[in-house]
């Protein structure tokens, strides 16, 4: 049972490696105590919206973070019902404080401007990008539609280089440590990553497969005519 250190039974329970157990014997805390404050720099368990639960019903963290995302402190946190981010009700504008209210399901002000049209969104054109692509790549050169592959190419990279940079995406960005999770490989068949993706894109992989299905196809074609 998860435990909520403003209540007085914690102040009663003792962890054992069998579990923790519920000091009886030991008095109760008097109605004036008021708990103190932890330090700025201990996180503090997140606070939700009152109707939406800390945990979901099968007990599962609900995923959000310890911290508010706009200032970067702890305390009593607003979790967003959409992605990671949570906010103290005071670091939100007051048109995002006020929509808490009378919404079951609350999406954060990070996640209503993501959903918007930003603009750097036409930004991505593939120019920052070709150089790397273009260096493993220049022996297709004979390989029709070359240019615009390659501007493909660089333009997927471009992208995956905006969501590393993009909130959260440091969790993305590198292979998962399979030997301190020791059950991913179970679970997920084909690991991926971000750095993973962009060194494909590099070295050619990713092209080599786009060159050998549009062979494939062709020859499909050629057999069906």
């Amino acid at each position: 049972k998860d435990l909520d250190p403003a209540k007085e039974n914690d102040y009663r329970t003792v962890f054992t490696p069998n579990g923790c157990i519920v000091r009886e014997d030991i008095c109760d805390l008097p109605e004036s105590f008021t708990p103190p404050s932890p330090p700025l720099s201990t996180p503090t368990r997140k606070a939700s919206i009152p109707k939406t639960p800390l945990h979901n019903s099968e007990g599962g963290e609900d995923g959000n973070v310890d911290y508010c995302h706009k200032c970067g402190k702890s305390g009593e946190l607003i979790c967003c019902d959409k992605c990671p981010r949570a906010y103290h009700s005071h670091c939100m504008s007051t048109d995002a404080a006020a929509s808490l209210s009378d919404e079951n399901y609350w999406e954060c002000p990070g996640c209503k401007t993501d959903g918007s049209i930003q603009p750097d969104d036409q930004n991505i054109t593939g120019e920052q990008s070709l150089d790397k692509i273009c260096v493993n790549l220049i022996h297709y050169n004979y390989c029709r539609h070359y240019t615009e592959k390659l501007y493909v190419l660089s333009k997927i990279h471009e992208m995956i280089l905006r969501l590393i940079d993009f909130d959260f995406g440091e969790t993305f960005q590198d292979p998962v440590d399979t030997e301190a999770c020791t059950d991913y490989l179970s679970v997920v068949k084909t690991p991926m990553d971000y750095s993973t993706l962009c060194a494909n894109l590099i070295n050619g992989k990713y092209f080599r497969r786009m060159k050998s299905t549009m062979l494939k196809m062709e020859e499909e074609q050629q057999q069906e005519t």
